[in-house]
């Protein structure tokens, strides 16, 4: 186990050494911005937004914008939830890029992208959309800030660790119910998160392990007793007013209560 995290963290520092120059600065803007920008697009003709999408045949056809623009199509729906949408996803895109640094953020998304990307080659009916990459991304900052303050409807803070679990189980029932592109997709979003989160996970099962033990090395201590009387065998657990000594005149170590300390046979 701990050759597989030394060969994964030494591979990414390696791609960061060799490529790091070419990751985007601050790409969360351009993230951002594109989908803002496709949004008031669709909003005065949606008969664009369809140019966008991901079309294997359209694509061979030369248009190959088609194989990344699709990810900038946001959801249908009114103008202050995508206002906020796209707030927390510059928000969460710049938390992550500030912790990873930029090689490994653009990393992180360019392998969601890929794999995402092919799924719709092999499922060219599905509609294939920005959803399960967005989602990972905002697992992936769950996972680095659980305590961090969500404040739904602008009033109620909620920690985005107890939304991360929604989001787990909004996972598990598209797993369970979906078809088999989704459940590729959903396991491509999750595979990601892993592959950048193995170390950690790994680190926090063996902490959680040393914990149990150490929980139960202590109440295996409690149950054991300082003191136990070698003829009644009673110990200051079953009385905590008894005393024991060790008999002089025996001097082979035993303890006995004050009873049979000298109500004993000596040897």
């Amino acid at each position: 186990m701990e050759r597989i995290e030394y060969w994964f963290e030494k591979l990414l520092n390696n791609l960061e050494r060799r490529y790091s120059r070419f990751a985007i600065q601050n790409i969360s803007i351009y993230i951002v911005g594109f989908n803002a920008f496709v949004y008031i697009l669709g909003y005065f003709n949606p008969h664009y937004v369809g140019l966008l999408t991901l079309n294997a045949e359209k694509i061979f056809q030369g248009q190959i914008w088609r194989l990344f623009t699709y990810l900038f199509i946001p959801p249908s729906t009114h103008f202050l939830f995508i206002f906020f949408m796209l707030y927390f996803l510059y928000f969460v895109g710049t938390a992550l890029e500030a912790e990873w640094g930029s090689f490994r953020f653009n990393l992180y998304y360019l392998i969601g992208m890929v794999s995402t990307t092919l799924i719709g080659f092999c499922f060219p009916s599905v509609h294939i959309s920005n959803m399960f990459l967005n989602t990972s991304l905002f697992l992936a900052f769950a996972t680095l800030y659980p305590d961090f303050n969500i404040y739904l409807f602008l009033v109620i803070p909620v920690k985005v660790k107890y939304l991360a679990i929604i989001g787990w189980l909004v996972i598990a029932v598209n797993i369970v119910f979906g078809g088999v592109a989704t459940k590729l997709l959903v396991l491509t979003a999750i595979l990601n998160y892993f592959l950048f989160f193995w170390v950690d996970i790994v680190q926090n099962m063996r902490l959680m392990h040393r914990k149990k033990r150490l929980l139960l090395d202590l109440s295996e201590s409690e149950k054991k007793s300082l003191h136990n009387c070698f003829i009644c065998g009673r110990t200051e657990k079953d009385d905590g007013n008894l005393e024991f000594r060790v008999c002089d005149i025996c001097s082979d170590g035993k303890e006995y209560c004050l009873e049979h300390l000298e109500n004993h046979e000596h040897k």
